[in-house]
Protein backbone atom coordinates (compact mmCIF):
# COMPACT_ATOMS: atom_id res chain seq x y z
CA UNK A 1 0.00 0.00 0.00
CA UNK A 2 1.80 3.22 -1.11
CA UNK A 3 0.09 7.35 0.04
CA UNK A 4 0.68 10.08 -2.21
CA UNK A 5 -0.38 13.36 -1.12
CA UNK A 6 -0.76 15.96 -3.57
CA UNK A 7 -1.49 19.72 -2.02
CA UNK A 8 -4.35 22.37 -3.27
CA UNK A 9 -4.50 25.30 -1.94
CA UNK A 10 -7.69 27.58 -1.99
CA UNK A 11 -9.41 30.83 -0.75
CA UNK A 12 -9.68 30.10 3.13
CA UNK A 13 -9.17 26.00 3.90
CA UNK A 14 -6.81 23.84 2.38
CA UNK A 15 -7.40 20.77 1.12
CA UNK A 16 -5.60 17.73 0.96
CA UNK A 17 -6.31 14.60 -1.59
CA UNK A 18 -4.81 11.49 -0.23
CA UNK A 19 -4.33 8.66 -2.95
CA UNK A 20 -3.95 5.50 -1.43
CA UNK A 21 -3.61 2.56 -3.68
CA UNK A 22 -5.06 -1.04 -2.29
CA UNK A 23 -2.40 -3.21 -3.32
CA UNK A 24 -4.69 -6.43 -3.18
CA UNK A 25 -8.29 -4.92 -5.39
CA UNK A 26 -5.91 -2.76 -7.87
CA UNK A 27 -8.40 0.31 -6.78
CA UNK A 28 -7.63 4.02 -6.20
CA UNK A 29 -9.23 5.61 -3.02
CA UNK A 30 -9.18 9.35 -2.27
CA UNK A 31 -9.97 11.00 0.58
CA UNK A 32 -10.42 14.44 0.79
CA UNK A 33 -9.18 16.79 3.65
CA UNK A 34 -9.63 20.08 5.37
CA UNK A 35 -8.80 21.82 8.29
CA UNK A 36 -11.04 23.01 10.83
CA UNK A 37 -10.35 25.92 13.26
CA UNK A 38 -11.11 24.90 17.46
CA UNK A 39 -10.14 26.55 19.96
CA UNK A 40 -7.15 26.17 22.17
CA UNK A 41 -8.69 23.97 25.20
CA UNK A 42 -9.90 21.75 23.01
CA UNK A 43 -6.47 21.09 20.95
CA UNK A 44 -5.04 20.62 24.50
CA UNK A 45 -7.49 18.14 25.23
CA UNK A 46 -7.03 16.36 22.27
CA UNK A 47 -3.38 16.39 22.60
CA UNK A 48 -3.85 14.71 26.39
CA UNK A 49 -6.37 12.14 25.01
CA UNK A 50 -3.70 11.42 22.31
CA UNK A 51 -0.73 11.30 24.64
CA UNK A 52 -2.62 8.32 26.99
CA UNK A 53 -4.13 6.40 23.95
CA UNK A 54 -0.59 5.09 24.08
CA UNK A 55 -0.11 5.16 20.26
CA UNK A 56 0.41 7.85 18.06
CA UNK A 57 -3.34 7.79 16.69
CA UNK A 58 -4.40 11.04 15.06
CA UNK A 59 -6.20 13.27 15.79
CA UNK A 60 -9.39 13.17 13.34
CA UNK A 61 -9.47 9.20 14.72
CA UNK A 62 -9.95 10.48 18.28
CA UNK A 63 -12.61 13.17 17.09
CA UNK A 64 -14.31 10.29 14.99
CA UNK A 65 -14.42 8.20 18.28
CA UNK A 66 -15.58 11.05 20.18
CA UNK A 67 -18.39 11.68 17.44
CA UNK A 68 -19.78 7.78 17.14
CA UNK A 69 -19.89 7.12 21.37
CA UNK A 70 -21.45 10.28 21.34
CA UNK A 71 -24.11 9.21 18.53
CA UNK A 72 -24.50 6.13 20.03
CA UNK A 73 -25.60 7.76 23.15
CA UNK A 74 -28.20 9.90 22.16
CA UNK A 75 -29.58 7.83 19.68
CA UNK A 76 -30.20 5.09 22.04
CA UNK A 77 -28.91 6.18 25.92
CA UNK A 78 -30.34 3.27 28.26
CA UNK A 79 -28.71 0.80 25.64
CA UNK A 80 -25.49 2.52 25.95
CA UNK A 81 -25.52 2.93 30.05
CA UNK A 82 -26.84 -0.27 31.39
CA UNK A 83 -24.76 -2.74 32.47
CA UNK A 84 -24.92 -5.80 31.54
CA UNK A 85 -25.67 -9.08 33.98
CA UNK A 86 -22.05 -10.24 33.69
CA UNK A 87 -20.68 -6.70 34.20
CA UNK A 88 -23.10 -5.76 37.59
CA UNK A 89 -22.07 -9.77 38.62
CA UNK A 90 -18.19 -8.93 37.87
CA UNK A 91 -18.64 -5.74 40.29
CA UNK A 92 -20.51 -8.04 43.50
CA UNK A 93 -17.37 -10.53 42.58
CA UNK A 94 -14.99 -7.67 43.28
CA UNK A 95 -16.66 -6.07 45.95
CA UNK A 96 -17.15 -9.62 47.78
CA UNK A 97 -13.22 -10.65 47.20
CA UNK A 98 -11.73 -6.80 48.94
CA UNK A 99 -14.54 -7.59 51.45
CA UNK A 100 -13.86 -10.78 52.64
CA UNK A 101 -9.84 -9.98 52.43
CA UNK A 102 -10.09 -6.95 54.76
CA UNK A 103 -12.19 -9.58 56.72
CA UNK A 104 -9.42 -11.91 56.90
CA UNK A 105 -6.46 -10.02 56.88
CA UNK A 106 -8.38 -7.16 60.04
CA UNK A 107 -10.84 -8.69 61.78
CA UNK A 108 -12.33 -6.38 63.76
CA UNK A 109 -15.75 -5.04 64.29
CA UNK A 110 -15.86 -2.88 60.87
CA UNK A 111 -14.22 -4.75 58.32
CA UNK A 112 -16.78 -7.99 59.76
CA UNK A 113 -19.65 -5.38 58.92
CA UNK A 114 -18.79 -4.82 56.00
CA UNK A 115 -18.89 -7.70 54.88
CA UNK A 116 -21.79 -8.62 56.12
CA UNK A 117 -22.99 -5.89 54.09
CA UNK A 118 -21.50 -7.29 50.57
CA UNK A 119 -23.22 -10.80 51.50
CA UNK A 120 -26.14 -8.27 52.15
CA UNK A 121 -26.25 -6.89 48.43
CA UNK A 122 -24.91 -10.48 46.94
CA UNK A 123 -28.93 -12.41 48.56
CA UNK A 124 -30.93 -9.42 47.91
CA UNK A 125 -29.85 -8.46 44.32
CA UNK A 126 -28.42 -11.67 42.73
CA UNK A 127 -30.66 -13.93 45.14
CA UNK A 128 -28.25 -16.25 46.40
CA UNK A 129 -27.98 -17.66 49.30
CA UNK A 130 -25.35 -16.99 50.96
CA UNK A 131 -26.23 -18.43 54.92
CA UNK A 132 -22.80 -21.11 54.99
CA UNK A 133 -20.85 -17.99 54.24
CA UNK A 134 -22.09 -15.55 56.84
CA UNK A 135 -22.22 -18.50 59.42
CA UNK A 136 -18.51 -19.15 58.47
CA UNK A 137 -17.73 -15.69 59.21
CA UNK A 138 -19.65 -15.52 62.17
CA UNK A 139 -17.83 -18.64 63.93
CA UNK A 140 -14.22 -17.20 62.36
CA UNK A 141 -14.64 -13.72 64.37
CA UNK A 142 -14.97 -15.67 67.61
CA UNK A 143 -11.60 -17.69 67.20
CA UNK A 144 -8.65 -16.55 68.93
CA UNK A 145 -6.30 -19.28 67.80
CA UNK A 146 -4.27 -19.02 64.98
CA UNK A 147 -3.57 -22.17 63.64
CA UNK A 148 -7.76 -22.80 64.40
CA UNK A 149 -8.07 -19.76 62.21
CA UNK A 150 -5.45 -21.18 59.68
CA UNK A 151 -7.77 -24.09 59.54
CA UNK A 152 -10.75 -22.43 58.91
CA UNK A 153 -9.36 -20.29 56.45
CA UNK A 154 -9.67 -23.18 54.00
CA UNK A 155 -12.83 -23.90 54.53
CA UNK A 156 -13.92 -20.19 54.16
CA UNK A 157 -11.81 -19.75 50.71
CA UNK A 158 -13.59 -22.78 49.67
CA UNK A 159 -17.28 -21.71 50.09
CA UNK A 160 -16.10 -18.35 48.80
CA UNK A 161 -15.03 -19.60 45.74
CA UNK A 162 -18.11 -21.55 45.31
CA UNK A 163 -20.11 -18.88 46.11
CA UNK A 164 -18.08 -17.22 43.21
CA UNK A 165 -18.46 -20.03 40.93
CA UNK A 166 -22.41 -20.03 41.15
CA UNK A 167 -22.45 -15.69 40.72
CA UNK A 168 -20.68 -16.40 37.62
CA UNK A 169 -22.66 -19.41 36.51
CA UNK A 170 -25.84 -16.96 37.09
CA UNK A 171 -24.49 -14.35 34.85
CA UNK A 172 -23.44 -16.55 31.93
CA UNK A 173 -26.39 -18.38 31.83
CA UNK A 174 -28.85 -15.19 31.82
CA UNK A 175 -26.76 -14.10 28.90
CA UNK A 176 -27.04 -17.08 26.89
CA UNK A 177 -31.04 -16.78 27.71
CA UNK A 178 -30.96 -13.36 25.98
CA UNK A 179 -28.96 -13.74 22.91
Amino acid sequence: MFVKRVNFKYHVYNYYIVIVMNTTEKKIVKKKWSNIRVPEEVMTLLKRVKAKSGHDKAYWRILLESLAFYQGIISSPNKMMKASKVEKTSWYITKLSLAYSNFVLVNDENTYNEFMARLDEIEKRLEIDVSVIRRLAEEYKKVKDETKKQRMRIEFNQAIKLLVKEMMLMACSSEEEKS
